[in-house]
Formats: C-alpha cells, sequence, structure tokens
C-alpha cells in the first residue's frame, strides 16, 4: 500500500469510527477495527458494504481518492442450490462464483442518486462520511433489507426492480431462488426467458435437466 493510500486509509477508518460505525451497528453491521467493510449475519444472509477507495481517480487526478462503496450478499441455500442444478461443475455460470449479489451500492437509488465521494484534503472526510452515511440510510439499508432471502430475490424480480445488476448471473440465482420458495414453474419460466435459445440452453442444460425431472412438490 502506497504512503498516500495508507494515510487516506487510515483518517477514512478514523472518521468512520466517529461518524458511521455506531449508526451502522443499530442495524447489525459490524466493522472490523483498520478496515473498510461492513458486514452483518442474518437468518438467510451475508451481507458486507465494502468502502472502495481510488487514489487519484484517471477522471479527477486533482483529486486525492475517491469513494465508491460496493455491496455484496451471499446466500448459502441460492448458492448450494445452484451447485446441485450444475451438478457440481461452476464453470458455465457468467462471472465469479459465490457471491449472490455483488453490485455497487450506487444501484441501491435506481439512478435517482450518485454514490461516489471525491477527497481532496483530510479534512474533507468529515463530509464524505456524512453524505455516505445519508445515501445509505435513505436507499441502501432498505434494499438491503428486503434483498435478504430468496423470497426477497423473486420479490425483486416479479416487480423488475431497477436497484439490482440486470445480468444473466443474477438470472440463474433467480431462478434458483425460486425453486427454493416453491415455485418451479416460474424458475423454468426464467431459464426459457433468458437462455431458451440454443446455444444458452446447451450451456445450462443441466438446469433445465433439474427443472424437468424434480417432481412438482420438491420445486
Amino acid at each position: 500500500m502506497s504512503s498516500m493510500k495508507a494515510e487516506i486509509n487510515e483518517c477514512l477508518c478514523a472518521n468512520l469510527e466517529k461518524g458511521m460505525d455506531a449508526w451502522l451497528l443499530q442495524s447489525g453491521f459490524v466493522r472490523r477495527k483498520n478496515t473498510l467493510v461492513y458486514a452483518r449475519e442474518l437468518a438467510d444472509a451475508l451481507q458486507r458494504i465494502e468502502i472502495t477507495m481510488e487514489i487519484h481517480p484517471a477522471d479527477r487526478p486533482d483529486s486525492a481518492a475517491a469513494i465508491y462503496p460496493w455491496l455484496e450478499i451471499s446466500m448459502d441455500a441460492v448458492e448450494k442450490l445452484i451447485i446441485e442444478m450444475m451438478g457440481g461443475d461452476l464453470s458455465p455460470l457468467p462471472g465469479p462464483a459465490g457471491g449472490t449479489l455483488r453490485e455497487p451500492i450506487e444501484f441501491t437509488s435506481a439512478k435517482a442518486a450518485p454514490a461516489r465521494w471525491l477527497i481532496f484534503q483530510p479534512d474533507s472526510l468529515p463530509g464524505v462520511v456524512g453524505e455516505m452515511k445519508s445515501f445509505m440510510q435513505r436507499w441502501t439499508l432498505p434494499f438491503l433489507d428486503t434483498y435478504s432471502n430468496p423470497k426477497g430475490i423473486c420479490d425483486a424480480y416479479d416487480r423488475g426492480d431497477a436497484r439490482i445488476i440486470n445480468d444473466l448471473a443474477q438470472k440463474i440465482r433467480v431462478a434458483a431462488a425460486m425453486v427454493l420458495c416453491g415455485r418451479g414453474a416460474d424458475a423454468m419460466d426464467v431459464m426459457e426467458q433468458w437462455f431458451g435459445k440454443s446455444g444458452p440452453r446447451k450451456r445450462f442444460q443441466r438446469i433445465f435437466d433439474y427443472l424437468t425431472m424434480c417432481r412438482p412438490g420438491e420445486l
């Protein structure tokens, strides 16, 4: 870690301790000392908020750093079912395996507000942390409260929730969540809509076979 990054990291941690830790702890999020990651463990999900930092961003080289937080959600039941449906071979899955959802927290505002903050001087950090807290309070925590179990995944898909990254890896997780919620026919509809053409169908034939072979009572 460069000396500048280490200095900003230390200053940011100090300001998170003063302006963010106690507030997020009320919602169950804990940050370990000297880290930029908040995490909470729920009944059906592990949720993380990572305060990522870029030194001298290319679009604003006059700034010391840019803060651009990400969220990550992992639901064991969803990920284990995907492994089962894929017969243990996750290589056809698009994107990294193991996480149910990973995206910038900016997505949780559905384009209503940005979530990237520039740091110019150390004395600007309290204001940055305050703005980040306001953003999370309005947009991110309400999203995380609803996207916390397989039913939340299904509900978000049903309403076309614009707060979720729209990629094919997410559609596989929607199908798995629907199976877990007893919606096997809907899971097959998702697969047909997004992977029904010959190329994608061949790639994910094991999932189609799984959904076809399971008895209705098992879906």
